[in-house]
């Protein structure tokens, strides 16, 4: 009796030595271990930024239509969004520049998808695609409305009112929207009522085609407007040309430059209509302007040049004799 009792007293002591001691915290080590303290993530917003500038930029890059443009500024986007995955530090530097670019267009890849209009079911894959782009940053993440600065988008005939009324509202969360190049489909009459729910005055640069011209109704501090695939049919091309003229001269009293095809009896007038006016782009090679009324308007600017430059440089004349007349 007593031989078992000194053993199970032996058992228990032993089993009391061999028992591991209990750590008191384990945090600390844990956050020793995951917490990145080289490479990349401990890079200085200097490098960090010198890795962005790599990538193509989203802001003038929306005036080119080269399916090549858009889809490196869609790879930008995931590379960009593949990083700020990695560790807290790179999420929260890139991501600002991950949503600057809302960009729905022809010859844009989705998926395995190549977008092209024409057809209902290509139309689809355009408006399916914009909308999910638009309630990333206004739904599901509504802190990242703030950073879209660029939107280039084309919407197509497919739940047409429903998809541009979504844009619409969109636009006027976007805070520091600066550049908008919108190209509709058609006619689309009904684009007038939807814009004139919301005013835009945050956007700066319009680029558009002759039913994305009504955007404008609503951008009363736009200080650049650039038009789109004017038709080259006399009768159209009029038309088109007077509603974007028409709603320039309305809403636009900010306009600082313009490229648009103008009449010539307007150029004359264009100082009092546009104060700001500092710049005029017109398509000489448009079948409008017939080869003597181009000579034309060339030769008066040519001797408008002329007489700048002559007074220029007779001001400088003046100013060094000025000088030399000081020194004796």
């Amino acid at each position: 009796m007593a031989d078992s009792t000194r053993r199970r007293s032996k058992r228990l002591r032993t089993t009391t030595q061999d028992a591991p001691v209990p750590r008191e915290s384990t945090s600390t080590t844990s956050l020793s271990i995951n917490v990145n303290t080289s490479g990349l993530p401990v890079f200085p917003d200097e490098l960090l930024l010198e890795v962005l500038s790599y990538y193509p930029g989203t802001s003038k890059a929306t005036l080119k239509s080269d399916a090549i443009d858009v889809n490196a500024r869609l790879a930008r986007r995931e590379a960009l969004n593949s990083l700020s995955k990695t560790c807290h530090n790179l999420r929260k530097f890139f991501r600002p520049y991950i949503w600057e670019c809302i960009e729905v267009c022809s010859g844009m890849q989705v998926g395995n998808t190549i977008l092209h209009n024409g057809t209902k079911t290509r139309d689809r894959k355009f408006a399916l695609e914009l909308l999910r782009q638009l309630e990333i940053v206004t739904i599901r993440d509504p802190t990242l409305a703030k950073y879209v600065k660029v939107v280039n988008v084309e919407v197509q005939d497919y739940s047409f009112k429903a998809v541009l009324t979504e844009l619409a509202r969109c636009l006027a969360l976007f805070s520091n929207l600066r550049t908008v190049k919108l190209q509709l489909v058609g006619t689309n009459w009904e684009a007038d009522d939807i814009f004139r729910r919301y005013s835009y005055p945050q956007i700066r640069f319009v680029i558009a085609n002759p039913p994305g011209c009504r955007l404008l109704n609503s951008c009363p501090g736009v200080r650049t407007v650039y038009a789109l695939d004017i038709s080259t049919v006399p009768s159209i091309y009029r038309r088109e040309r007077a509603e974007f003229l028409q709603r320039i001269v309305e809403n636009c009293r900010y306009l600082q430059k313009f490229s648009l095809g103008i009449p010539c009896k307007m150029i004359d007038k264009l100082p009092s209509l546009f104060p700001n006016l500092q710049e005029l782009s017109i398509d000489v090679a448009h079948p409008y302007w017939e080869t003597g009324v181009l000579k034309h308007y060339l030769a008066e600017a040519a001797t408008e040049m002329k007489h700048m430059l002559e007074a220029a440089a007779k001001k400088d004349k003046e100013t060094a004799a000025k000088a030399e007349g000081g020194k004796l």
